[in-house]
């Protein structure tokens, strides 16, 4: 008898059926065995996005301080120049996000190859030009096509209180334009959760068009909308404790410059030493960094959710061909 050979499957594989806490743990390993790979592929887009996000934040630092300075003197031109910082600002992160975009589309391209390979590019192994243009071009399209509609629902979710909402918080004639909208914010949250999905398919399978991604992905994210919203809840309330960590450096810098700025404001002297800009740069630069590196984890784990919301799907036509 011929001995059948069976061939070897990765534990890592993508397209295998699992649950949310497989999801998480296999995205978790997946990073970590890789994590020197993905650092030497994507430091460079990371350390520029971080570096435009740090002086965007000095800059509308200064911004905020001198337009308080300006309210609370009645200078008209301090007032404007503070106002030139912040749409300084506004300009740094619109440019922050070409190396954002570059860096994510450089990741799903080793995403991909671990979809083809069962094996992230390693660190000495250049990445395919054609394929990480394509990449970088389809996160472009996603990320405005997905925040146009982020932006559509979140306008049906608060158009009740953009119609009757009188200003009044308190008053009760508003209570029933807060329930609607209450209403409409859940519902579009419903709709909206399944297209983390699609985004996920779009950046991955290059064989489909946006429109031809959505119209064969979303009835079959939305099949799987409990296993997306357990995902997302527990995505969530990990990424939270982690990003509250990280943001406490930040927070301690905001808050000694508001005191500050409130200070100046009412005829005290600067009490923050002059090397307080830089501070606030290299603290913002390194928790860009590390925070961008905590949401890569969560691309892999939607990448997870993906392979096994296809598998599963395989797994029904099979069935339902067997019953027919």
């Amino acid at each position: 008898m011929e001995k059948e050979q069976k061939t070897k499957v990765s534990p890592l594989t993508l397209f295998k059926s699992r649950g949310y806490n497989g999801c998480i743990a296999d995205a978790y390993r997946l990073f970590t065995d890789n994590f020197s790979s993905i650092l030497r592929h994507l430091w460079l887009p990371l350390l520029l996005f971080s570096a435009f996000i740090a002086a965007a934040v000095v800059v509308s630092f200064q911004g905020s301080s001198l337009q308080m300075q300006g309210i609370a003197t009645g200078d008209t031109a301090m007032l404007q120049k503070g106002s030139i910082f912040i749409l300084a600002s506004v300009a740094l992160i619109l440019i922050a996000l070409v190396p954002m975009n570059i860096m994510y589309g450089r990741f799903f391209t080793m995403l991909r190859q671990h979809s083809l390979t069962d094996k992230m590019p390693l660190k000495k192994e250049k990445l395919p030009k054609a394929e990480t243009r394509r990449s970088v071009r389809r996160t472009w399209i996603a990320m405005i096509a997905f925040g146009i509609a982020a932006i559509l629902l979140v306008i049906i979710a608060l158009a009740p209180l953009l119609y009757g909402y009188n200003g009044i918080p308190f008053d009760p004639s508003n209570y029933k334009w807060y329930g609607i909208a209450a209403f409409l914010a859940i519902v579009c949250f419903v709709f909206f959760l399944p297209l983390y999905n699609v985004y996920e398919s779009y950046v991955i399978d290059h064989n489909k068009g946006l429109f031809a991604t959505l119209a064969t992905q979303y009835g079959k994210s939305f099949r799987h909308w409990g296993f997306l919203f357990a995902l997302f809840v527990i995505t969530v309330l990990i990424l939270a404790i982690i990003m509250g960590i990280l943001a406490l450096p930040m927070l301690v810098l905001s808050t000694a410059d508001n005191i500050n700025t409130i200070g100046m404001a009412q005829g005290d002297p600067d009490g923050l030493p002059a090397s307080f800009p830089l501070l606030i740069a290299i603290t913002t630069l390194l928790v860009t960094f590390a925070s961008y590196c905590i949401y890569l984890v969560v691309y892999t784990i939607m990448y997870y959710a993906y392979g096994s919301i296809e598998t599963s799907e395989k797994e029904r036509a099979a069935r339902k061909s067997i019953e027919n």
